[in-house]
């Protein structure tokens, strides 16, 4: 065998090395013991929009428009996710940003750790970036969402919930519940067991699982919410049913509003009715009376 043909594997495993690294998706970067980049594959070349260029760690970050997650803090190099495996950590999802110049920044983890030859020697060290800066993206926008939606919540004054197929609260609005003296945060996990009378809890419970059972709302239902210290308060809820892409109920989202005030006024006025009613009665039989006792007297 020639020595042009014993090298032949070689070159064909380092050809197959070379398609591999060149056509995965993730930036792969890798550097020597001295923190020489060796390294850079097609990835990592887009990412930066710049060539592998042999240049010290301490201007890794500057040359390569490295930032922290909040892509305006330039990472130190003890930042960096390749020199801290070069330092022996395993770096594992890290989060972090190019920002290239003349490019679109992204966001990436990272993961790496050191490389060591079979005698123990260390080699270098290699580190993997996947493009995240989608899914960063959609969580941003979704927390936007929440955000708004929170204050929109927090700035109406009825009580707004909703709970899931065990009737634990999921998500609330400062409102909810009543006197609960509770945060929002507090409330999360818990269900109406934990703050009402049992009586009470018992019912809205059995309402949100017929809810969730049938498919169809209680609208504008006046209750009375009783607190296990005695106290109670009178609300106008309604609650739907919530579903899933698939159209399975997952649960439901109850707005209340207290109309305390509104039925001790109608009580009030039932009261007085009542009282005026009595007191005509009283004056017209007074007035039987006393007609009566004139026709005796003559």
């Amino acid at each position: 065998m020639t020595d042009e043909e014993s090298r032949r594997p070689l070159q064909q495993q380092q050809v197959f090395l070379t398609a591999l690294l060149e056509n995965v998706e993730d930036g792969i970067v890798a550097c020597d013991a001295q923190g020489v980049l060796t390294l850079f594959n097609r990835a990592a070349r887009e990412f930066h929009g710049l060539p592998q260029q042999s240049i010290p760690a301490d201007q890794w970050a500057e040359y390569y428009d490295l930032y922290l997650p909040d892509g305006k803090t330039r990472m130190s190099k003890e930042d960096i996710p390749l020199f801290r495996a070069l330092q022996g950590e395993h770096v594992r999802n890290v989060e972090m940003v190019i920002a290239p110049k003349h490019g679109t920044a992204r966001t990436l983890l990272a993961g790496g750790r050191a490389l060591f030859g079979p005698d123990g020697d260390k080699l270098g060290a290699v580190v993997v970036m996947h493009d995240i800066t989608e899914r960063k993206r959609a969580q941003d926008d979704l927390k936007r969402e929440s955000s708004l939606m929170q204050a929109l919540m927090d700035n109406i004054t009825d009580a707004i919930y909703f709970k899931d197929g065990e009737g634990r609260f999921t998500r609330v609005n400062r409102h909810a519940p009543y006197r609960g003296n509770a945060s929002p945060e507090e409330v999360i996990g818990k269900t109406d067991f934990d703050f009402f009378a049992e009586e009470h809890a018992r019912a809205a419970y059995e309402d949100e699982q017929r809810i969730m059972r049938t498919g169809r709302p209680v609208i504008d239902k006046e209750e009375k919410e009783t607190y296990p210290d005695g106290s109670a308060t009178w609300l106008s809820t309604t609650k739907v049913p919530m579903f899933d892409e698939a159209g399975r109920v997952t649960g439901i989202v109850g707005i209340s509003r207290d109309i305390t005030e509104r039925k001790r006024a109608e009580e009030e006025r039932i009261q007085l009715i009542r009282e005026q009613a009595a007191r005509a009665e009283a004056e017209a039989a007074n007035r039987l009376k006393d007609e009566f006792l004139a026709t005796v007297s003559h």
